[in-house]
Parts: structure tokens; C-alpha cells; sequence
């Protein structure tokens, strides 16, 4: 993440950057549509989110600028087609973009392993058991959307 390397400072230390910027590419799917929807909240929120008193109130209300940035309409991720010489991580990034929201956010927080879940059923306004259903939808829209065959082009 070298566009925010220089970035860091007492109120955002490299690691909640980093932490941002995988969520942002997660929901994006592109490095320039996280890129432009981290800058926009930093450059927006910076001194207010050094007002919260604790850190990991900091760090969920930049995760949470983060992901309503990342939802509009101009850095939410495109569809993009299958290419002949797609990877297989390539496909996987695909379909993760492809999952609807809540589920994409519930499982980009809870592989990245930013929050507890506890703190990403709050996030994302519901309650724990519900979180459990939307990770699990997630997860079987992932392995669905995986396990499609390729159409030839």
C-alpha cells in the first residue's frame, strides 16, 4: 500500500491503513477503487477519528467510513467477466466482488480478522446469530459462484 505509506502517523498507525486498505480492495475489488475510497474517508475524517477515545472505537469507525465510501456508487466493484487466463486467485477476487452486501463485508471483516465478531455483528447492525446466517450465505454464494464452470469465450 505504498499511495498511504506516508500517511502514518500517531492518529492512523500503518497497521489500521493497512487493515483499511484490505477491506477497501475486498469490497472494491480493484487497488485504485480501494486507493481512492481510503483517501477520501483519511482526507474527510482524520481529525475526528482522532477525537475517539479508545483505539478500537477508532479503528471501527474507520472501517465503517471505509465500507460506506467503498459502497457508492462510483468505488463499488464492477462486474468483470471471466478472462481465458484468469488464475485461480483472479477468479476467486471475481466472485468475492460478486457476493451482495452484508455478505461480502461480514466475511471481508471476518478474514481479515479486523474485528471480533461480536464487534462485525455490531458493525453491520444485526445481532450475532444473524451474522452466523450471513457468513454462511456468503461463504455457499462464494463456492457456488467457485465452482461454475468457466464458459469458453
Amino acid at each position: 500500500m505504498p499511495a498511504f505509506s506516508h500517511m502514518e502517523n500517531s492518529i492512523l498507525p500503518a497497521s489500521l491503513l493497512d487493515e483499511a486498505y484490505r477491506f477497501a480492495l475486498l469490497l472494491t475489488g480493484s487497488s485504485s477503487g480501494a486507493e481512492k475510497a481510503l483517501l477520501a474517508v483519511i482526507t474527510a475524517s482524520a481529525q475526528q477519528l482522532d477525537q475517539l477515545r479508545s483505539p478500537r472505537g477508532r479503528d471501527a469507525a474507520l472501517l465503517s467510513r471505509v465500507r460506506e465510501q467503498c459502497l457508492r456508487g462510483d468505488t463499488a466493484p464492477a462486474p468483470v467477466p471471466p478472462s481465458d487466463g484468469e488464475s485461480e486467485i483472479e477468479a476467486l477476487a471475481r466472485n468475492f466482488c460478486a457476493i451482495s452486501e452484508p455478505e461480502r463485508s461480514a466475511l471481508a471483516l471476518f478474514y481479515l480478522e479486523t474485528l471480533e465478531a461480536l464487534e462485525i455483528a455490531e458493525f453491520l447492525g444485526m445481532r450475532l446469530d444473524d451474522l452466523a446466517e450471513t457468513l454462511d450465505r456468503g461463504r455457499t454464494s462464494l463456492r457456488e459462484a467457485q465452482s461454475q464452470p468457466k464458459l469458453p469465450a
